[in-house]
């Protein structure tokens, strides 16, 4: 697993955009691997990145009347930082709801709304994540978008009747959009996927 991120645009703390890769993947096990030529480009730029690789071996188990999978194995990983890009303005823009007011009604329906996405092949996902620091329960929404280029989707109350709304309280809103995604060439088997997140925090 390889993955990637570089935040794109952050002009004010509570709204900013990321851009993001990863590669998942099953992989020969001969100690090295390079990705493809037809990979070069494909990650971003002065991101951040992190590695984990994993070799494992599993065992099935009979306990009485149970069986059990048993996954034995080793992992490593490192770690490096990443710079923050320079943009005026994110790739795309939540406009409902309004960044500038960041207000919505936790029990009523939640219009989401935005603009023109750049070129990509999906799909757009929107995310709503929040946590009640009273009970420490802690929960996330993801909503896949059927039509993304009707540039708005909203979400029923039922989702957002559980959003606490006190102060302090987090609660965040995410749109993600893939913008491609490429298969490893046989015999690794895998996937290496880019997209783009506009996230909107309405902690205050």
């Amino acid at each position: 697993y390889i993955g990637g991120s570089r935040i794109a645009f952050r002009r004010v703390r509570f709204y900013q955009a990321i851009e993001h890769y990863v590669l998942d993947g099953d992989l020969r096990d001969d100690g090295s691997f390079v990705l493809p030529d037809s990979f070069r480009g494909a990650g971003v730029a002065q991101s951040s990145i992190w590695v984990y690789l994993a070799r494992l071996s599993s065992k099935r188990l009979v306990f009485g009347p149970h069986a059990v999978s048993l996954s034995l194995g080793q992992r490593v990983d490192v770690r490096a930082s990443g710079g923050v890009g320079d943009a005026e303005m994110p790739p795309f823009q939540i406009t409902s709801p309004s960044p500038n007011t960041r207000e919505f009604t936790p029990g009523d329906p939640l219009p989401v709304r935005w603009s023109d996405l750049p070129e990509g092949t999906g799909p757009l996902v929107i995310s709503l994540n929040h946590r009640d620091d009273e009970t420490q329960v802690q929960t996330l929404i993801d909503c896949e978008v059927v039509d993304p280029s009707l540039g708005e989707a909203t979400l029923p109350a039922e989702i957002t009747a559980d959003v606490p709304d006190g102060e302090g309280q987090f609660r965040q809103l995410t749109l993600k959009w893939t913008m491609a995604v490429t298969r490893l060439p046989s015999p690794d088997r895998g996937t290496l996927t880019k997209a783009v997140s506009v996230i909107l925090d309405f902690t205050r």
